[in-house]
C-alpha cells in the first residue's frame, strides 16, 4: 500500500519535471519574436509583421546549454537559425 502510495506521488512529480524541459513549440517561437519585435520598435506590430510571424514554424530543434534550444526556424521570408532560452515565464530569442 504504502509503495503504491508513493508511486502515486511521483507521476505528477515526474510529469512536471519532463515538462519543464521541453523544447519551444511554434507558438512559443511565434511569441518570443513578436515580443522581441515589439520591444525593439516600442508599439503593437502591423498585420503584415504578425502575418510573418504567423507564418513561423520549427524545423527542427536541438538542445543547447542550460535552459536554451538551437533551432531552425522556416517563415515565409525562408528559414533561419534561432536560439531560444527559456526564461522564467516565456521563451525568449538570445541575440
Amino acid at each position: 500500500m504504502k509503495k503504491n502510495l508513493i508511486t502515486l506521488m511521483l507521476i505528477p512529480a515526474l510529469s512536471l519535471l519532463a515538462a519543464c524541459d521541453s523544447a519551444p513549440t511554434d507558438a512559443d517561437v511565434q511569441q518570443a519574436r513578436r515580443t522581441q519585435l515589439e520591444q525593439s520598435i516600442g508599439r503593437k506590430l502591423s498585420e503584415g509583421m504578425e502575418s510573418d510571424i504567423a507564418s513561423m514554424k520549427i524545423v527542427e530543434c536541438k538542445k543547447g546549454e542550460l535552459k536554451s534550444y538551437d533551432c531552425a526556424v522556416a517563415t515565409n521570408a525562408g528559414a533561419r537559425q534561432v536560439k531560444l532560452v527559456k526564461a522564467e515565464k516565456a521563451w525568449m530569442i538570445s541575440q
